[in-house]
């Protein structure tokens, strides 16, 4: 037997080049045949098979006249999408190295020589690069990690503390770009289009093409920042293989200055926290984002703007070298035995009649190389604030079926931490989810969008509670292990949100108080046309769930909303 295949070792991660798989996935099943973890990854892998199995009795179907037909008609879809192509920007993918392991061996030495993780029994974070040569990796379990490594230590994660090294790696960005978006703590879109046009110089006055009288005379005074070099290949076609990013002498030509302004970033961000960052440099987010991963760790990788050269790297990429293409979406393509990017042009004439509309062009973008190439700081905003605990299996109900006092206990917990960061972060959030654990690792999610914001720890708890209450009348196939409560945020820093129609206002006292009577006013006169009309007044209000699932509001529960919503009206009042 040779077991699920999400539980077999998945080596695209950086630094897990070259392992003994056959030797590491059998340590993995023996680890966890039997738990479980085991029996949950083992359904989900029987469903998976199903749904390939019946994709592939899909595809037997489809006769060759019908697949060429698909493909003339996708052509006329390559070739609009290839009018699309601009390789005019130069976007970088900054990735720390192995960040929260970094950052714990960074502050205690003694894990810098030895195999180390981030995280806990259930779940690890990160690991650093020795531990990955023993196939240790993010989102793999604990206890599964020590069977691969018994040496392996393991150090709890801090969360604030990863935060506080983050704001310094964005306050270094922010001295090259105001366009950048950070994805998470360690990842980071940067545009630095107009950096490079400003650093750019004449021929003439290049430190590799022009003489040096004239460059003397003309950088004279300037930041040395700007024309310092070191002796780097000062050819762009060998920069990736031979070094890992330090400066070239060639300061008039594109390539040549987009890849010293990131080796100047990167040494910036060493400097202010001891850390390493690796970099890709494409001309959009899409080729970045692959590149950075190809000079790890601490290196960088330029993939020249060129139409051709872009369209031959494509080509050669695994296909689960993709962003966005996950575990499932592989096991589909290699069904289908599409295996490189290549592939997915030679197949489009089937991918048509497999795959959404949507998901087929994805496909044939990522086949030409295409990418989003506008980085916004905008992208990179939270959207929404959890928090979550992880805990031994414990019962949700007690002897009565009502909420245990011990999940009662941890669900204000959680509320309460929940709402002391949307106060730090002066925001609110319309819909709130729980998401429910259970120590079978199945996981159970429920939604409710509120008729207005909320960011009280009363509010949310109310309506965590009324989600897992809805949760308890479903059967539970086993005892819950973890809880995370997540606020989708509706609200800027600086501004007030009206509680009647969710809109974000400045916090101007009378400009707020007349929207609200407006909005009162509009909602007292639509009820009163109801009335008139014959319409049910009071009737039941259906709310919509992330699950597609309709919550019914009884009129007593409509009344509590409502007179939740007027409390947040003196909310407000107060506050002002």
């Amino acid at each position: 037997m040779t077991g699920p295949n999400s539980l077999t070792l998945n080596d695209g991660k950086a630094g897990m080049e070259g392992l003994d798989k056959e030797r590491i996935n059998k340590i993995i099943r023996e680890a966890s045949k039997g738990s479980k973890f085991f029996q949950h990854a083992e359904k989900k892998e029987k469903e998976l098979q199903c749904k390939v199995e019946k994709m592939l009795l899909e595809r037997k179907a489809l006769s060759d006249q019908v697949i060429k037909q698909s493909e003339v008609e996708l052509d006329a879809l390559v070739a609009r999408l290839e009018s699309t192509r601009d390789m005019s920007r130069d976007i970088v993918h900054v990735d720390m190295d192995a960040f929260y392991a970094a950052v714990e061996m960074r502050d205690n030495p003694a894990l810098k020589d030895v195999p180390m993780a981030v995280g806990g029994s259930s779940m690890l974070s990160t690991s650093n690069y020795l531990a990955r040569r023993y196939g240790v990796r993010a989102a793999m379990p604990g206890f599964i990690a020590k069977k691969l490594c018994p040496d392996l230590v393991i150090v709890p994660g801090n969360h604030d503390k990863y935060s506080a090294v983050s704001s310094q790696i964005m306050d270094v960005i922010s001295k090259y770009t105001t366009e950048f978006s950070a994805m998470s703590l360690d990842e980071v879109y940067c545009d630095m289009t107009e950096l490079v046009q400003n650093r750019t110089v004449p021929p003439e006055l290049c430190p590799e093409h022009g003489s040096p009288e004239t460059v003397e005379s003309a950088t004279r005074g300037r930041s040395p920042a700007s024309v310092q070099t070191d002796s780097g290949q000062s050819k762009s076609e060998s920069k990736n293989e031979s070094s890992h990013g330090s400066s070239i002498l060639c300061w008039c030509r594109r390539e040549n200055v987009v890849w010293n302004v990131v080796a100047e970033l990167r040494g910036d961000i060493e400097l202010a926290t001891q850390l390493t960052a690796s970099a890709g440099l494409s001309c959009n987010t899409f080729l970045a984002k692959v590149c950075s991963d190809l000079n790890k760790p601490n290196g960088q990788y330029l993939l020249s703007p060129d139409r051709e050269t872009v369209l031959d790297f494509v080509a050669q990429l695994d296909i689960k070298k993709v962003p966005g293409i996950g575990r499932v979406q592989q096991a589909y393509l290699s069904a289908l035995e599409i295996n490189k990017v290549s592939d997915l042009i030679a197949q489009r004439g089937v991918l048509a009649h497999l795959f959404t509309a949507g998901t087929v062009q994805f496909y044939l973008a990522t086949a030409l190389g295409l990418g989003s190439n506008q980085v916004s700081s905008e992208e990179g905003k939270c959207k929404s604030m959890s928090t979550e605990n992880t805990f031994t299996d414990m019962d949700v109900n007690d002897e009565n079926n009502k909420l245990s006092p011990e999940i009662k206990t941890m669900l204000s917990e959680l509320s309460a931490t929940l709402a002391n960061r949307l106060k730090a972060e002066n925001l609110a959030g319309e819909t709130i989810s729980i998401k429910l654990k259970l120590a079978t690792f199945e996981i159970l999610q429920r939604s409710r969008t509120q008729t207005h914001a909320i960011s009280s720890k009363e509010d949310i708890e109310l309506v965590a509670r009324d989600l897992l209450n809805l949760l308890l009348r479903e059967k539970l196939e086993g005892k819950p292990s973890g809880f995370r409560l997540t606020a989708r945020l509706l609200g800027e820093a600086g501004k007030w949100l009206c509680p009647v129609c969710n809109k974000a206002l400045t916090s101007n006292l009378a400009i707020f108080n007349l929207h609200i009577d407006r909005c009162l006013l509009q909602g007292r006169d639509s009820s009163a046309t109801r009335k008139e009309s014959g319409g049910p007044v009071g009737a039941a209000k259906k709310q919509r769930t992330s699950c597609d699932e309709t919550i019914t509001c009884t009129n007593e529960e409509s009344k509590e909303v409502a007179q939740r919503q007027s409390e947040s009206l003196l909310r407000y009042f107060k506050r002002a």
